[in-house]
């Protein structure tokens, strides 16, 4: 008998939303697709690469695993200060575009989750 189950996409349910600000400011938005109504545990771990205007070809800025203080659950959505993160300050200014790798880690009593969000942002 299972009891007390979690439903799959209950655990998946953050989606990428904007970068706002610029430099040590940057914030990244998750949004919540719809309201579940349980605490879950949730962490995050990011990968940031840069695209090279002339032969659009990648290159990763850093792997980082998100410390809780960078992290803000405000009414229905996350925001990550990924600004205040250790790669070059260059990226981190108007008009850069970066590549976000997002891992997303969650936790609901036993069950546990992780899946990858990615997108092209321009700053």
């Amino acid at each position: 008998t299972v009891t007390d189950a979690i439903r799959e996409d209950s655990l998946a349910n953050l989606s990428l939303g904007r970068l706002r600000k610029f430099g040590t400011g940057l914030l990244l938005e998750l949004n919540r697709r719809f309201r579940i109504d349980y605490n879950f545990k949730t962490e995050f771990a990011i990968t940031l690469a840069s695209i090279d205007s002339v032969s659009r070809s990648e290159q990763t800025l850093g792997h980082f695993k998100i410390p809780p203080q960078l992290v803000r659950y405000v009414g229905d959505k996350f925001e990550i200060n990924i600004g205040k993160l250790n790669f070059p300050a260059q990226y981190k200014k108007k008009g850069e575009k970066i590549v976000i790798f997002l891992s997303v880690y969650r936790q609901a009593q036993t069950q546990r989750r992780a899946y990858v969000l990615d997108g092209v942002f321009k700053i």
